[in-house]
């Protein structure tokens, strides 16, 4: 006696095969228009984040500037004020400058979405045999 398949059974597995074609076919539409749209956001957020870097940057030069000015005038008076309270003072008030952590880090990257053997399954399932 063969094995094989009832009318119903590859009746229903052609449509399967049918179904997953199609649903892959829509799934791959999906997922591009998807994957446009994040990388769209990416761009923006990646723009942004050039106009802040900018903006650090500019804070860090401050930031050197003025440290560099204090401590310029810090080391212009006498050793003996700088070893006193108020050379203290002011020297730990310099250091706060010179050792202010004005540096940022983000990064933002690509985005790949992937469904692996996915097209496949719909041949997969047509090529499994029918009868013995």
């Amino acid at each position: 006696m063969a094995f094989k398949l009832t009318k119903e059974e590859k009746a229903t597995r052609d449509k399967l095969v049918v179904d997953l074609h199609e649903g892959w076919k829509e799934l791959e539409d999906v997922r591009r228009e998807q994957e446009n749209r994040i990388q769209a956001a990416i761009e923006v957020l990646n723009a942004a984040l050039g106009t802040y870097e900018q903006v650090a940057e500019a804070a860090e030069a401050f930031r050197d500037e003025v440290a560099s000015r204090l401590r310029e005038e810090w080391e212009e008076k006498s050793e003996g004020w700088q070893q006193g309270d108020a050379g203290e003072e002011a020297n730990t008030f310099v250091e706060q400058w010179e050792n202010a952590d004005l540096t940022t880090t983000m990064s933002i990257g690509e985005v790949a979405i992937e469904v692996d053997e996915g097209e496949s399954l719909s041949e997969d399932l047509s090529e499994l045999p029918t009868e013995q």
